[in-house]
């Protein structure tokens, strides 16, 4: 975490490491919520690499005293688990 207010991930694949899955938290000023950003390359959903991103956030995040993780699930992301 820089300064314990960001922090990133990327999840890389094959020989020449393209990027298949990203995750982002940003720690709100209260510093006890953090707004959540994934997002998975398509040939790689449905796989549980947004599941391992999220909570690798999740872990960096109460790390750092966040107790809550919030994001907006896109009504078209109907698989996710809510």
């Amino acid at each position: 975490m820089d300064h314990g207010r960001t922090f990133g991930l990327l999840a890389l694949a094959g020989l020449d490491e393209r990027v298949v899955g990203h995750a982002f938290c940003v720690v709100a000023t209260d510093g006890d919520h953090s707004d959540v950003a994934l997002a998975v390359a398509d040939d790689y959903q449905g796989r549980g690499l947004g599941t391992i991103l999220l909570g690798q956030l999740a872990e960096a995040a109460a790390a750092n005293g966040v107790r809550v993780l919030e994001a907006t699930v896109l009504p078209e992301n109907y698989r996710i688990p809510r």
